[in-house]
């Protein structure tokens, strides 16, 4: 009985970690403060912006004055990666654990989409 209760402790610790003997879970970060320094970063450079969270995946949409480039938006999508997770306690991982959709939005169209997906590299695409 005491090996069986052995092998399980064992299955336990191995499936709850993963090969460098970390947790999968995602450190602990404000995301909710994140978010509104980063609207504040964007509003005070003329930039209107809204955002939310839902536990999983970080959603922000700029409003625009005006029509941007594709250049133009891969830009701005990646200014909000950095912006918002510079704000957190761990800048560093903050896309491995979360992911993000961003959307610019020009006289009240959205025009450009952006997904960043945990771990993996933003995609860009007009709408």
């Amino acid at each position: 009985m005491k090996k069986v209760i052995f092998v399980f402790t064992i299955l336990f610790l191995v499936a709850c970690s993963n090969n460098d003997g970390e947790t999968n879970q995602a450190p602990k970060m404000d995301i909710a403060e994140a978010l509104a320094l980063s609207e504040k970063k964007f509003k005070e450079a003329g930039i209107e912006s809204v955002s939310a969270f839902n536990g999983e995946t970080i959603k922000v949409r700029l409003l625009l004055d005006e029509q941007p480039t594709r250049k133009e938006a891969n830009k701005l999508f990646v200014e909000m990666l950095d912006t918002v997770a510079s704000y957190t306690s761990h800048p560093e991982h903050m896309w491995d654990f979360y992911k993000a959709k961003f959307d610019l939005s020009y006289k009240d169209v959205l025009i450009f989409e952006g997904n960043k997906e945990k771990g993996k590299d933003l995609i860009v695409k007009p709408i």
